[in-house]
């Protein structure tokens, strides 16, 4: 009897040790659940954060400035990184590897140095000795900071943007200078055209006068003469008459 009771009582310790055993670790099962929510929740909202930053960069003027590759990298991690965040379901190892994927695409966007080389052939394909001393000297100094970006392992965009800004304003202030220059050849020409034109009508209208006068001049004698000529036929016939009085 007393060995039985001794069973049952080692069978109900083994028992009630189970028990709390099994409710310990679904205790544990579902702090350790709670946690990983919580985890995610965290991690969803700096997801959130590298997607509102990649979009940002995307949409931004300065994008122009990267790679098309780089830029390509950073749209395919955004689009998956948008599917994760989506995701109800979403684990916490997708939404950290999702976090990271994103962060490093926008952190590794690749300068386009195509572009220094671009606005470099364009300043040494100019005759700088033609500009002013202060315009030249502009043209000179951004040549060397265009060289000094191009062998920079981390290019400043900002930097980049106040060259191409110094020696475009200088180009295109030659160009207007030219059109200017141009635009008062234009004008000089189109008076020394009207000039001719005025100088010529005036000639003109001298030599038609001129004719004009002579015209008159020339009616005034034929008139006097006429008149001179009528008077003396006139004179001559009364002399006959008189004559012809005396006769008789």
């Amino acid at each position: 009897m007393i060995k039985i009771r001794k069973i049952s009582f080692v069978f109900l310790i083994l028992v009630f040790t189970l028990v709390c055993s099994t409710r310990i670790n679904g205790a544990e099962e579902m702090q350790l659940e709670q946690v990983n929510e919580s985890i995610a929740v965290n991690n969803k909202e700096q997801l959130k954060e590298n997607i509102d930053k990649a979009d940002n960069v995307l949409n931004n003027e300065d994008s122009k400035y990267y790679t098309e590759d780089s830029l390509n990298t950073l749209k395919d991690n955004l689009t998956k990184a948008k599917e994760v965040f989506d995701k109800s379901n979403a684990t916490t190892e997708d939404v950290e590897n999702s976090v990271k994927d994103l962060d490093d695409a926008t952190s590794k966007l690749e300068f386009n140095k195509q572009l220094i080389d671009d606005l470099l052939n364009t300043v040494n394909s100019t005759n700088i000795d033609s500009y002013t001393d202060e315009d030249a000297t502009i043209l000179r100094e951004s040549t060397q900071d265009l060289e000094s970006l191009k062998s920079s392992e981390n290019i400043d965009i900002e930097k980049f943007k106040e060259v191409d800004q110094k020696v475009n304003s200088v180009l295109n202030l030659s160009v207007d200078q030219t059109s200017d220059e141009s635009s008062n050849d234009d004008v000089n020409v189109e008076d020394t055209s009207d000039n001719s034109v005025i100088a010529n009508r005036i000639i003109l209208a001298i030599i038609i006068v001129s004719i004009g006068a002579i015209g008159l001049l020339f009616s005034l004698i034929c008139i006097k003469k006429e008149g001179k000529d009528s008077k003396n036929k006139k004179n001559n016939k009364n002399n006959k008459k008189s004559q012809n009085k005396k006769v008789k």
